[in-house]
């Protein structure tokens, strides 16, 4: 049977210092060979929070948050077995820069695309295809205000505008403008594009179909967004349908020993050296406590 430890850790939003926490997770079977993964709960979004995370792995009852945290360590348990990096053969698709707060200048570093957090009214900036996200703060008729007194010329689409109805298709043949659908997005609908975020969704589901499809990391630690980074590769391996995708999240945190191993080539994240996700030295240095 497998023996369970984990690691929390802390991460610090850059300007505003707020702080998100997770935990590391690492497995080892009974021969002791050792798998790593992320846990990195989003109480808004619906995820149990942390302590309950916890107490549900210790009783075997997985959220959906941990059936793919042990799906990621099973498969870095096994790479690591072979001595192998997972991105090995494998080429991680580009990434937008991500905009928290769009009160604050962004630098592009000569990406093509900008996500922005919205939360509220906010001066698009120019020079880049742009993604809104607005987490579904809007009413339809707020969303059709936004729409008739914006330029629409640079939006690449608007994510989650609204919660998802019949009325998306509608509007965006009006307007001549994409949504994309994250809340729900593993069941399709008129959405012309797709968010996927590895870290609770299989992405088999995502194989079939005609949707542009992004993934994102879940804003969760450097060992979570590689998760997702690998994920992302797979599945433009499978579908030729992945786009820019959302995978260079840890710039908007603090630095910290793992994410200082991280770097980029453009908009594309180069990973780091080591086998299976890498960070072989600073999983080691680690202090695990068992579950």
């Amino acid at each position: 049977m497998d023996q369970l430890f984990y690691a929390p850790y802390r991460l610090t939003f850059k300007r505003t210092f707020r702080t998100r926490e997770g935990f590391l997770l690492r497995v080892a079977d009974d021969n002791g060979n050792i798998g790593y993964a992320d846990c990195h709960p989003w109480t808004e979004l619906g995820d149990l929070p942390l302590d309950r995370q916890l107490s549900s792995l210790k009783e075997g009852k997985l959220t959906p948050l941990l059936k793919r945290s042990l799906y990621f360590a099973d498969l870095d348990r096994k790479a690591r077995m072979e001595k192998v990096n997972l991105f090995q053969g494998k080429t991680i698709p580009e990434s937008h820069a991500l905009l928290m707060d769009p009160s604050h200048p962004v630098d592009l570093n000569g990406r093509t695309h900008l996500k922005i957090k919205v939360s509220g009214k906010c001066q698009l900036p120019n020079g880049a295809r742009l993604r809104l996200d607005f987490g579904s703060r809007l009413t339809q008729a707020e969303c059709e205000e936004f729409l008739h007194s914006c330029d629409l010329t640079d939006i690449e689409f608007l994510e989650d505008p609204f919660p998802y109805s019949s009325s998306w298709q509608q509007l965006q043949q009006k307007y001549k403008v994409n949504f994309a659908r994250d809340f729900g997005s593993e069941n399709g609908g008129d959405a012309r594009f797709l968010v996927i975020k590895p870290a609770v969704q299989e992405i088999e589901p995502f194989v079939k179909g005609n949707h542009q499809l992004i993934v994102t990391s879940y804003l969760d630690h450097p060992i979570g967004q590689l998760a997702a980074a690998y994920s992302a590769a797979l599945l433009a391996e499978k579908t030729g349908r992945v786009g820019v995708c959302g995978l260079l999240s840890h710039e908007v945190y603090e630095e910290n020993p793992f994410s200082e191993q991280l770097s980029c080539q453009g908009s594309r994240l180069i990973p780091p050296q080591g086998n299976g996700f890498g960070f072989d030295e600073e999983l080691r240095s680690l202090s695990w406590k068992k579950i």
